[in-house]
């Protein structure tokens, strides 16, 4: 069974991408961990699963989908999207990378939640840093609709 990574898919996506840009606005320079991708990456992952090295696992049959794009960023780390193709939503994101050698793994993953209106939120985000005992979680709740 196919899945190919169409206009949808990639608006999907387009949530990678304000990592970067965040991060510059805010004069940090190493983007690699967090999200680590920039403008030019629709055509790197269309890459990497044009040349049969992504997988596509099925969650759940027609509806949803998690996309692993191996040494995405760096050798031997992998960038990971869950899609749900039916409500068309990106349902999660995590990063495993690594900072200047191997054995300094860094694992960012981020679930999102939707309002009743449909507008996604990053639900919760965990960034673990194992070699340096650093575990970061954040948890978002409790949105509301304010009144005019």
């Amino acid at each position: 069974m196919g899945v190919s990574l169409n206009q949808t898919s990639y608006e999907l996506l387009e949530h990678l991408f304000h990592g970067e840009q965040e991060a510059e606005a805010a004069g940090r320079s190493d983007t690699r961990v967090g999200c680590g991708v920039g403008e030019d990456d629709p055509a790197k992952l269309q890459q990497i699963y044009g040349s049969g090295k992504a997988v596509v696992h099925v969650v759940e049959p027609n509806k949803k989908f998690k996309l692993d794009f191996p040494s995405y960023l760096q050798q031997g780390d992998m960038i990971s999207v869950a899609l749900d193709k039916e409500k068309n939503l990106l349902n999660g994101l995590s990063v495993n990378t690594y900072l200047d050698k191997p054995d300094d793994k860094i694992n960012f993953e981020t679930n999102y939640g939707s309002l009743p209106d449909g507008t996604q939120y990053p639900a919760s985000t965990t960034l673990d840093a194992q070699a340096k005992n650093v575990k970061i979680v954040i948890q978002n709740a409790g949105y509301k609709k304010t009144v005019n």
